[in-house]
């Protein structure tokens, strides 16, 4: 190619020099963006840009036939799918405050015989965001928040659980302490109660004695004086008296010492007396008591078996006294080691809260107390009443030989326990 001084260009071509007109110039210039100091049309790599997304772009063009030169093509830019910017002769651009993220900035050349190149040069640029911004970061950050939400609610949870148990036990503490205070108080009746009738037995067997018996034997006396005078002749008919005051001495003082502790306990056992008892008290006040034995064991300790005499005919004269029937049942079992003995009537029967007025008001223990002395043999005491549906008493206990004072008494407190323990709702 070659320029004559007027500024045409000429063209070797097969046919001669050939005019070049500018005019009829199609072909768009070429575009770059420099990069290091090197035209570079497209890079592979985004460029990472600082988080301000402030960034000077150079670029530069190039036409086909070197009709337009470099410095005298016109530039036109854009941001991703922004509008184009009218075409300048700058070759840079300053773009700021870019979003954080991939972005492709395109720049296109044009000629002055407005040739635009269809192939704008592509630079790819990513805007880093700071270490406190970046998702990776904040994924992170969000997964330890949430493990810490997480933690948090288990702790509180766990908190709250064990407030909730700590106010359950509590609760049950203070109904506990409760239970034991009425128990402490309702011992301290019972023990001044036991004081004033042990007071008023002896005063009662004081009595016996002396109105009974004291007066017989001096009325003995008195009359083997008399006979023992040598001026008076031996007389039958005080001799008679003499005899039958002694008759009824006996009879007394025999009366006496079973209602005091009765020799037939101990001499023919439990079941014997008790029959002698329900006997004697279905003669007396007229009742039906029945008593019913279903493998009653080998008898129990002496101390033993007086406890449960007396627990017995405390229950009895219960029913003489309040259940308002004539009919009552008393059976003795035996069961897996344990002695089951039951009195049970069909009587008025009475609630809870009855009985607990009775115990406060009238400082009346006959329960209470057979419960205390039954427990005291290891053994377990179970009421159950209802009004005007009678009351049933179990009295459980280990088997003779197997606990009580005398014996082990850990082992079978425990089975005792399991068989028949309703520990007095009906006393408390």
């Amino acid at each position: 190619m070659l320029e004559d001084r007027q500024g045409r260009v000429w063209a070797t071509t097969d046919g001669g020099l050939s005019l070049y007109h500018p005019d009829r110039d199609r072909d768009p210039p070429e575009t770059y963006v420099i990069d290091q100091g090197r035209p570079v049309q497209e890079n592979t790599q985004s460029e990472d840009v600082s988080p301000e997304g402030n960034l000077r772009i150079v670029f530069t063009g190039m036409d086909k036939w070197k009709y337009t030169e470099t410095d005298r093509l016109l530039y036109s830019h854009r941001i991703d799918t922004q509008d184009w910017t009218p075409f300048t002769s700058e070759s840079f651009a300053s773009l700021t405050g870019l979003p954080y993220g991939e972005h492709v900035f395109q720049v296109r050349a044009m000629d002055h015989s407005w040739n635009v190149d269809p192939t704008p040069a592509a630079w790819k640029i990513r805007i880093v965001p700071p270490w406190y911004k970046d998702n990776r970061f904040i994924l992170l950050f969000l997964t330890c928040l949430g493990i810490i939400g997480w933690l948090t609610f288990l702790h509180a949870r766990r908190y709250i659980l064990q407030e909730s148990v700590i106010q359950a036990r509590t609760r049950d503490l203070h109904s506990v302490n409760q239970e034991l205070l009425r128990y402490q108080e309702q011992l301290r009746s019972i023990a001044s109660r036991m004081a004033i009738d042990e007071e008023r037995s002896k005063r009662n067997i004081a009595r016996q004695i002396h109105d009974r018996i004291g007066h017989s034997l001096a009325l003995c006396q008195m009359q083997i004086e008399y006979l023992q005078r040598g001026d008076n002749p031996p007389n039958t008919r005080i001799l008679e008296e003499v005899r039958q005051t002694v008759k009824q001495i006996i009879e007394d003082s025999r009366e006496l010492t079973i209602e005091i502790s009765p020799p037939i306990l101990y001499e023919l056992g439990l079941m014997r007396t008790l029959q002698w008892l329900i006997e004697q008290l279905n003669e007396k006040y007229g009742m039906n008591f029945v008593l019913v034995e279903d493998g009653f064991p080998s008898e129990f300790g002496m101390d033993e078996r007086g406890i449960v005499f007396n627990a017995i005919k405390a229950l009895l004269y219960n029913v003489i006294k309040h259940a308002h029937t004539r009919s009552a049942r008393v059976s003795l079992s035996r069961y897996d080691g344990l002695v089951q003995v039951q009195v049970s009537d069909d009587g008025v029967g009475f609630s809870p809260e009855d009985l607990q007025k009775t115990v406060l008001e009238k400082q009346s223990f006959g329960l209470f107390s057979v419960r205390e002395r039954i427990e005291y043999l290891g053994g377990t005491f179970q009421c159950v009443s209802r009004v005007n549906g009678g009351t049933q008493v179990t009295l459980t206990l280990p088997w003779p030989g197997e606990g009580g004072p005398n014996g082990d008494q850990d082992s079978t407190r425990g089975r005792s326990q399991d068989f028949a323990r309703k520990p007095a709702a009906n006393l408390e």
